[in-house]
């Protein structure tokens, strides 16, 4: 908004606004450290300006110092702006959220910008990161890299290497929940079966979308069965199948299934899982 004082007591000095026309100058130039020295300026002289705030939290959002963009923000939307520069404020705050893995307050911020009429140029990024918060996916920028580091190494078949870079990636965003499942199955494969169990049971409170939250009970369900915790392992298997497995895991599920069913001494249920697996092509061996 071009008014030099907003609501709730807002104030930017004529000498303020010149700055910030300076700083958006730099800003749209891609100069975002010139742009911040100039947002400095237009605080230093008027500390109760809510669009330099607003300006200097989108250039330090720019820079990725998402935690000092958040603090920014929440000062604009504390000091007070008009109704479309408010939505953008709870937009890039709603954003530097979800790059640090909060996803709580990402989603209420990306909400209520949505509501206060969000820009169509932004409205549509806004609804995909709902989505992704609502699935779960709460991973940063960072953690993904790491997530694709460990599947590189993973082709190498280096799980060492692969397990100390989804280490990495739960150090970074500790509500990621594809990591816990990826690093879940790896500690399944290295017979660390306790702490497949735990990464499984983490990726399953924070929530995943309906194919991931499969794989990680099969998974959990798969290294119940390795401890002898059938009855578990038979829960787990028969909500992994309900939530549609994909195919290339069905024989392997029906097959712990059904030697779990079998040491229960459920006759019937075990020769009719057993013979499942057979006919989805697990060896005869097994």
């Amino acid at each position: 908004s071009s008014e030099v004082s907003t609501s709730k007591g807002s104030y930017c000095s004529p000498q303020a606004k010149e700055y910030m026309e300076r700083a958006t100058e730099y800003g749209e130039k891609n100069n975002l450290d010139t742009a911040l020295s100039y947002f400095n300026k237009a605080i230093a002289d008027s500390p109760r300006c809510a669009l330099a705030y607003l300006g200097r939290g989108l250039a330090l959002y720019g820079k990725d110092r998402y935690d000092e963009a958040i603090g920014d923000l929440t000062k604009a939307i504390e000091l007070g702006l008009e109704k479309d520069d408010l939505a953008e404020a709870y937009f890039w705050r709603g954003k530097s959220y979800f790059a640090t893995g909060r996803g709580k307050e990402a989603k209420a911020d990306l909400t209520k910008a949505i509501k206060l009429g969000l820009e169509k140029e932004f409205l549509e990024n806004a609804q995909e990161l709902l989505k992704a918060i609502n699935q779960g996916l709460i991973c940063s920028p960072q953690a993904g890299e790491y997530i694709e580091k460990a599947e590189e190494y993973l082709k190498k078949k280096d799980i060492d290497t692969a397990l100390s870079y989804y280490n990495k990636a739960i150090a970074d965003s500790p509500r990621c929940a594809l990591a816990y499942v990826l690093r879940g199955l790896e500690l399944y494969r290295k017979d660390r079966y306790d702490e497949a169990i735990a990464d499984c049971t983490k990726a399953i409170e924070l929530g995943l979308p309906k194919k991931q939250l499969a794989v990680a009970y099969f998974w959990r369900g798969g290294s119940y069965f390795r401890k002898n915790r059938y009855d578990e392992a038979i829960a787990d298997l028969t909500k992994a199948i309900e939530l549609g497995l994909k195919k290339d895991l069905l024989a392997e599920v029906y097959y712990w299934r059904g030697k779990s069913y079998s040491v229960k001494h459920r006759d019937d249920e075990a020769i009719a899982d057993l013979t499942k697996a057979i006919e989805l092509g697990l060896p005869k061996e097994e």
